[in-house]
């Protein structure tokens, strides 16, 4: 079995999707599935393909608390770590390829409702943090993936530095 994927060259949202074939092909065993095939437009009938090993499992339960929750954290950690340099020389960052459409943190902080649901309030200003420089606000030092850094101009709150 396996989970094939594709989109169309046209469409605006092609160039995110390039992106995700040429990272993808390119990620160290044990991050993610491996890609048994891919093609490019020119190959397919103006089409993005890509073709991943199927991973056998169920939709994870990820409330607060979860073991899928645990499980998938943990991954998230490792892959990190694993990535970290990143193997892809030149890779954007992600507020680059996806920065448009993470502003919504960053707005609501400017004007936030009295009524803002309890959670959202409590993690404002590290979501509005993450829409702004790509990363929450941080104080310890650790590798870029998660990193925590204790230089004022890469923190986010009252002590950082305007970008």
């Amino acid at each position: 079995m396996c989970f094939l994927k594709g989109m169309d060259a046209g469409h605006p949202f092609a160039p995110q999707y390039a992106d995700e074939v040429t990272v993808t092909r390119i990620l160290p065993e044990g991050v993610g599935p491996g890609v048994l095939w891919w093609s490019a437009p020119e190959e397919s009938g103006g089409w993005w393909r890509l073709c991943l090993e199927d991973i056998p499992g169920t939709m994870p339960v990820l409330a607060p608390g979860a073991e899928d929750t645990v499980r998938a954290v943990e991954a998230v950690g490792r892959a990190g770590r694993a990535l970290t340099p990143s193997p892809l020389s030149g890779a954007r960052p992600i507020t680059e390829l996806a920065g448009r459409w993470l502003t919504g943190w960053a707005a609501l902080s400017m004007d936030a409702p009295a009524d803002l649901d309890s959670w959202a309030a409590r993690h404002l200003e590290q979501l509005s943090c993450t829409a702004r420089y790509g990363r929450p606000p941080t104080t310890e030092p650790g590798p870029p993936v998660g990193r925590r850094c204790r230089r004022a101009e890469n923190r986010c709150g009252a002590a950082a530095a305007s970008p």
